[in-house]
């Protein structure tokens, strides 16, 4: 049952209200102020907000969630075959720890200077030029 209180609203905030109730979906101004009083006062209080959100802004949420799952799940796919590579690469070569610092510098300033858009022919041919160059050098 609803109760009749009585509260007192300026002048202007009374206009915007008969403005934009209709355009909001609300039946009359006093469902649109009670509304809107329910998502500050759950906001206020740190209680989960998202029963007072609209369907469109709950459905983009859980398109959020669902996205960010699968985000995780694409960035554990890469970490294991990080760590797959990692792992081949140990057995096969025997690098100093100073060699595999420099190879890991190199690596970030590549990711940085291309975005992470890493373009494995092209990184092949530039390591194969530097190898030639300081293989002619005495390197």
């Amino acid at each position: 049952m609803i109760e009749k209180r009585t509260f007192f609203i300026d002048g202007e905030s009374y206009k915007r209200i008969h403005a934009i109730y209709k355009l909001k979906g609300f039946k009359s101004p006093s469902a649109l102020v009670n509304q809107a009083i329910k998502d500050w006062l759950a906001r206020d209080s740190g209680k989960d907000v998202s029963k007072y959100l609209s369907e469109e802004l709950r459905d983009e949420l859980e398109a959020i969630k669902t996205y960010q799952y699968r985000l995780c799940q694409a960035f554990f796919r890469v970490a294991v075959s990080d760590a797959e590579i990692k792992q081949i690469l140990a057995i096969e070569y025997d690098y100093d720890e100073k060699t595999l610092a420099h190879i890991f510098d190199q690596c970030v300033r590549e990711v940085r200077s291309t975005n992470g858009i890493v373009n494995m022919v092209e990184t092949v041919n530039r390591i194969n030029e530097e190898y030639q160059k300081n293989r002619y050098r005495g390197y």
